[in-house]
């Protein structure tokens, strides 16, 4: 069993944890670029990190809710590309024909589990340190020509850790 995080949109990545904690897979998502800019996603090669995934064995998949709430109570404006992401990346999984698991997580839900105790900043500085600390030669969070450190990778990384934990606290309390 492994556990994947999905951090949704253009930069987000697809992290995977044995059942040890140690990271078996990382990859940005897959887009299309033209010019050096990011296009679209690559729907073709989501459905081919599913297909690698499932060599390591069955999934328990921890994905990022794809609404978002600003601080005055409103969808943010995203929301309508982190839809398409997550209907992009469902749409890949069903085509594999792969079961797996899917545990759509809020951003507060997984934040709060995963970084809780660490000194309050912007969450995407948290999860980049978070990762740096408990995987700090195993997950390259400046992969490529990337100059500093990806956040996506590190929020999904923070997503599998989510996943993982409430897998054990599930199996510990009796649960499958």
């Amino acid at each position: 069993m492994i556990f994947v995080g999905i951090d949704l949109g253009l930069t987000g990545a697809v992290v995977a944890l044995d059942r040890d904690a140690v990271p078996c897979f990382v990859e940005r998502t897959p887009v299309i670029r033209a010019g050096g800019r990011i296009i679209t996603y690559d729907f073709d090669l989501m459905r081919d990190v599913f297909e690698r995934l499932s060599e390591l064995g069955g999934m328990a998949i921890s994905m990022e809710s794809a609404i978002r709430i600003d601080r005055g109570g409103h969808p943010d404006t995203g929301t309508t590309a982190l839809r398409q992401c997550r209907r992009l990346w469902l749409a890949a999984l069903t085509a594999t024909r792969l079961g797996a698991t899917v545990d759509h997580v809020s951003p507060a839900r997984w934040q709060a589990a995963v970084l809780r105790g660490l000194p309050q900043r912007s969450t995407k500085a948290r999860s980049i340190a978070y990762v740096q600390r408990r995987w700090p030669n195993q997950i390259d969070l400046t992969p490529g020509r990337c100059r500093t450190p990806h956040h996506g990778i590190a929020d999904a990384a923070c997503l599998a850790a989510y996943g993982l934990a409430l897998h054990t606290l599930k199996r510990q309390q009796g649960g499958r």
